[in-house]
């Protein structure tokens, strides 16, 4: 039986650090299926909440559109490195200022990634093959509700248009490292802290973060919670 994704991050033991080239939600259920859940009306009688099951012609086809594109015939002739970007800031990086290789968005805490024509290009080619699998009506994510216009205006667009507000223009490829969303009551600044532990680490890696390079070496498939 598959559980429900995790909301969180741990990128030690369960989780692999990536690139999401398409985050969405996808209609791949057996049809009129529901949550299944116990005999207290809430969980199964394991403890836990599972999923509805997968069609698996359905789920198939979702594989067999992505393994079609043939992504090393795509990518051929492009630069597929991957390297850290640095945030915009409107001061000079100094000794005792470093460039700035986090981002904090809500409850997100990203590294951003340079993006590159290879990145979009992969991106682009993702959405458009999987718009037949889209579950619809598009739900578009709170977090929209808080971008100035007219980017917010956009952001609606696309996602209601192909699923996410996080492609084309959209598109800002980055790795997840940390989801906090705010606790119910608490009276700490979850902000403040998050921010002083990714300044520690930025102070503590900027110096090498210029000669981070990586390349594509796969596109991968996976369910993820709302964390990301």
């Amino acid at each position: 039986t598959i559980e429900q994704p995790s909301d969180g991050i741990d990128l030690f033991v369960q989780h692999t650090p990536h690139v999401t080239l398409f985050l969405s939600d996808f209609d791949l259920e057996n049809e009129n299926a529901t949550i299944s859940t116990g005999s207290d009306g809430n969980n199964d009688d394991d403890g836990n909440t599972h999923p509805p099951p997968l069609n698996q012609t359905k789920l198939q086809q979702f594989l067999g559109t992505i393994s079609s594109l043939n992504f090393t015939h795509i990518t051929s002739n492009m630069d597929c490195s991957l390297s850290y970007a640095t945030t915009t800031t409107t001061t000079t990086p100094t000794p005792s200022s470093p460039p700035k290789y986090y981002t904090l968005s809500g409850p997100y805490a990203m590294l951003p990634i340079q993006n590159s024509l290879c990145l979009q290009t992969l991106s682009s080619r993702v959405y458009r093959a999987l718009q037949p699998f889209l579950r619809r009506p598009v739900l578009v994510p709170s977090w929209v509700a808080s971008l100035p216009e007219p980017e917010r205006s956009r952001a609606i667009y696309r996602c209601r248009e192909y699923g996410s507000p996080n492609v084309g223009e959209g598109f800002v490829p980055h790795v997840s490292v940390g989801y906090d969303p705010p606790l119910e009551g608490a009276e700490e600044n979850i902000g403040d802290w998050r921010a002083e532990v990714m300044d520690e680490w930025n102070e503590g890696h900027a110096a090498i973060q210029g000669e981070c390079v990586d390349r594509v070496g796969a596109i991968a498939v996976g369910k993820t919670g709302e964390g990301g």
